[in-house]
């Protein structure tokens, strides 16, 4: 779950209500939502808004500076991100200082989001949802609802089926990985026994396999239109390579203890040149939402480099704690590791 104060998405029904205009938001219209502390459960709610009415109005609210605060920004369609950039831009004054490089990966990311919601608006068109299914059946997904699967086949049919991810690293290995729009990595998240797996990697380490669909009545009409465009040839699907914008908000870096003894001029180290460091190993994978990065930090496992191999090692600092509140029947999970450089 992401940790930003913002939520975007479009209603998918009629039942939520705006707290701005104090209206119901139909479906299908664009809404934020502000994360508030719930007071039933642990953890964060939305409370939801019309897009428009809430970062138009005029309110001492709190409201995004930018998008990077905003979780789902970047599954919304290129001209709806559009719109919520003028809106933020209009009430914070703030211009767009990038570089023309900046600029030109920005539009062609836009561009490929438009083809992914191209895609997805022939998928609702064409295909039924039973259809959807048999063409998913062999790859795993997170979600059973329609609008996850239309998501995912479109994916799927831009940038490929993902392989799993390696469990000699770590993963899992229990289903393709996916793209995750906030950190611009794969990821598993597969359940476990006390959460979920934490295994990411980049996006020019992961290969993807062209997604192949048969031919039958109920797909006809869609590949026809996908070889019209281009996409396919015979139900062979082209993969592309993925572009995304790396986040630029800073995130807090924790700053490792070190010792007052200063070491003798012939014994001090020299700095490591830039953009090179010694691999790490550990059994564990350090999770993902700590901020720090992956290349640098690791889970302080002492059993490594023993050549220890238990199922249960005490020597790998790696642990997932469990509160249960009885009187709501709540669970609270929290993760705690040692992370060393």
């Amino acid at each position: 779950m992401s940790n930003l104060p913002f939520k975007v998405d479009y209603a998918k029904s009629g039942r939520s209500k705006c707290h701005t205009t104090k209206s119901s938001i139909p479906a299908g219209t664009l809404r934020l939502a502000i994360m508030i502390k719930s007071r039933n459960f642990d953890g964060m709610q939305p409370n939801w808004n019309e897009a428009k009415a809430f970062l138009t109005a005029k309110t001492r609210r709190r409201r995004p500076g930018t998008t990077e605060e905003i979780d789902g920004f970047d599954d919304l369609r290129p001209e709806d991100q559009d719109q919520i950039e003028d809106w933020i831009q209009q009430y914070t004054g703030n211009t767009s200082t990038a570089d023309t490089s900046a600029l030109k990966l920005k539009q062609a990311v836009r561009s490929q989001s438009s083809l992914v919601w191209n895609i997805r608006d022939l998928i609702t068109d064409a295909l039924a949802s039973r259809t959807v299914k048999v063409i998913l059946k062999n790859i795993p997904i997170q979600g059973v609802s329609a609008t996850d699967m239309v998501k995912l086949l479109a994916e799927l049919t831009i940038f490929g089926v993902p392989s799993p991810g390696d469990k000699n690293s770590g993963c899992c290995g229990s289903r393709p990985l996916r793209f995750c729009p906030q950190s611009g990595r794969y990821v598993c998240k597969a359940p476990q026994a006390w959460g979920e797996c934490a295994y990411s990697q980049s996006v020019s380490s992961t290969a993807c396999q062209p997604l192949v669909v048969q031919s039958s009545k109920d797909t006809e009409e869609w590949l026809k239109a996908l070889e019209k465009a281009g996409i396919c040839q015979g139900g062979l699907f082209k993969p592309q390579q993925r572009l995304f914008v790396e986040k630029t908000t800073p995130v807090a870096q924790v700053t490792p203890a070190t010792s007052k003894k200063r070491a003798a001029p012939s014994q001090a180290k020299k700095p490591a040149k830039k953009g090179k460091y010694k691999p790490s190993f550990s059994r564990a994978c350090m999770d993902p939402e700590c901020g720090l990065p992956e290349h640098k930090w690791h889970v302080l496992d002492e059993g490594f480099s023993k050549g220890k191999t238990e199922a249960f090692p005490v020597d790998l600092y790696d642990a997932t704690l469990c509160m249960t509140d009885l009187s709501t029947g709540t669970n609270s999970l929290y993760k705690l590791q040692i992370l060393v450089p």
